[in-house]
């Protein structure tokens, strides 16, 4: 049976200024951003007490795009907790209603469903399990997600536009050394390749079917690659071997403890004058980012997980980010891009 409602689902034309104006009359704080099914729509969530809001942006001409179109903007559905998802599924199946074409399961192990047709008025309904949260281990997440990473995080533009402009922040030294932390398939060397032709490149990851995929898109480079599974904060990244160390979507999972100790080893594995270019998920707001950071907090307590990376994203305040760089003896920290939700940053030794 339900319980209460989960949250309730309107659709804007402006994300961002439905997220201001909620903001600053009623109190909300941002909690939750993410990126709808290739790219169709963008979403965020805002709470207020017990109180939940997603807005739903669309971006493509998606069911979301064409309710908006028949409807406008407002309300778009209501979602309700139920504590046995396949049962009320059922249930609602006997009254000749069809929960969607399945039940989907969600980021975290949540599953959803979606009511067909839902409600009079266009509202639709939306069944969100109450279970907890699940959290999956690093390597085991990117290594189940191998076949449509590279489609994910290429469905939106700003994404590709990161690795073409910050590749261009790549000397052209024939022979230059570059460490790449979390290189997953690679879609900054394919653009960083572009560059500079001869780099040779060491790349550390924890998921093997990520390193595999890399290896099998440059096969012709292999003696310009050495790719090592690993985690990259217990392998010896050495001293004063590399000109340019780079990180790409990897370290919002990490806390800043980890984030600090990871930047001693880079700063002290870089070569006199050599430079560490980070380009990574930033936190809009303080508040989101103590947020998430309290959440992975309380969710690894409830799942019983007391050490190991587990997947969850806990991203910091551009300010943060460059205080933790600058701590770590970096002599110049700046900001040399923003990206969407990613911002590109230059420590130099």
């Amino acid at each position: 049976m339900l319980k209460k409602i989960d949250h309730i689902g309107i659709i804007v034309k402006d994300i961002d200024e439905a997220i201001k104006a909620y903001s600053e009359l009623y109190g909300f704080k941002l909690i939750d951003r993410i990126d709808g099914l290739d790219g169709e729509f963008k979403s965020v969530t805002l709470a207020c007490g017990e109180i939940k809001i997603e807005f739903l942006q669309p971006i493509m001409k998606s069911g979301i795009y064409k309710f908006m179109e028949e409807n406008g903007p407002g309300l778009h559905h209501i979602a309700f907790l139920t504590d046995d998802l396949g049962e009320e599924v059922n249930r609602i199946k006997e009254h000749g209603k069809i929960a969607g074409s399945s039940v989907t399961a969600q980021l975290y192990g949540c599953r959803i469903a979606f009511v067909q047709p839902s409600a009079p008025d266009n509202v639709k309904i939306e069944l969100v399990e109450n279970k907890p949260r699940q959290l999956e281990e690093m390597g085991s997440f990117f290594n189940a997600r191998i076949d449509g990473y590279e489609a994910h995080m290429l469905k939106d533009g700003n994404e590709a536009a990161t690795y073409i402009e910050t590749a261009k922040l790549i000397p052209v030294t024939k022979g230059l050394k570059l460490l790449d932390l979390g290189c997953g398939t690679g879609l900054e060397l394919d653009e960083i390749f572009k560059v500079n032709p001869t780099v040779h490149v060491t790349g550390i990851d924890l998921a093997e079917k990520m390193l595999e995929k890399l290896k099998q898109k440059h096969a012709a480079r292999q003696r310009q690659l050495n790719l090592i599974m690993a985690d990259y904060f217990q392998y010896d990244l050495g001293k004063n071997v590399y000109d340019v160390a780079v990180s790409y979507s990897s370290l919002h999972h990490y806390s800043p403890e980890e984030k600090a100790y990871l930047y001693r080893k880079i700063l002290a594995c870089l070569k006199p004058g050599g430079f560490y270019l980070e380009d990574d998920y930033m936190a809009p707001t303080q508040e989101f980012e103590d947020y998430h950071f309290a959440e992975n907090k309380r969710i690894r307590a409830e799942l019983g997980i007391k050490e190991g990376f587990y997947h969850y994203d806990t991203p910091c305040i551009v300010g943060n980010q460059i205080a933790m760089l600058n701590k770590a003896g970096f002599t110049h920290v700046e900001k040399v891009g923003e990206y969407g939700i990613d911002v590109a940053l230059i420590a130099r030794k």
